[in-house]
């Protein structure tokens, strides 16, 4: 019994500190414990960041495709316009044939337009050609601005759906330019 008692006098400083140990386990698990729970919720509010960038990424790559589609859409607009005559020459052209045909088709009754006539047809074609010298705006100087281009041919006596086809405008817009800027013929 020696042997027992021994070992118990050994032992009884550790049994007196036993609760201290207990106590600092449970402080140093419920510490854990807590810092668990904070990373917990950490890692949930870096979770809903994730969802909310995702989303944000979605918008901007939808919005980046339809504006990528919105210029190519302009760019075959410009391309097509590069290589379109300017509008007084197909003006020209168009009342050119007009009395060509006016023309072909007097000849072809027997007729003959009179010659004061046939002037004042050619005053009428070569008039407003004498105001306008080669209007051709360099397309890439207006790509960035359409209202400028469609003030230009405005100007140069565009008519409304010219404007709106040409740079690209609503036909709202295209009015109030034609109107504002357009060269009044009665003055």
């Amino acid at each position: 019994m020696q042997t027992f008692n021994s070992i118990m006098q050994e032992l009884t400083p550790w049994v007196a500190l036993l609760p201290i140990w207990v106590a600092g386990s449970i402080i140093a698990s419920l510490f854990v414990l807590w810092m668990w729970l904070r990373s917990r919720r950490r890692l949930q509010y870096l979770l809903m960041d994730l969802d909310s960038v995702r989303n944000d990424l979605r918008a901007m790559t939808s919005s980046a495709l339809g504006m990528g589609g919105r210029v190519l859409k302009i760019e075959k607009q410009q391309e097509h316009i590069k290589h379109q005559p300017p509008v007084q020459a197909v003006r020209d052209r168009e009342s050119r044939s007009a009395l060509q045909a006016a023309k072909s088709s007097a000849n072809n009754k027997g007729t003959r337009i009179a010659s004061a006539q046939v002037k004042e047809a050619d005053r009428t074609v070569a008039a407003p050609r004498a105001n306008v010298v080669n209007f051709r705006p360099v397309v890439e100087d207006y790509a960035a601005h359409p209202y400028d281009y469609a003030i230009q041919l405005a100007r140069h006596g565009a008519s409304i759906n010219d404007i709106m086809y040409q740079s690209g405008i609503g036909q709202n817009e295209a009015k109030l330019i034609h109107m504002l800027h357009t060269v009044d013929k009665a003055s």
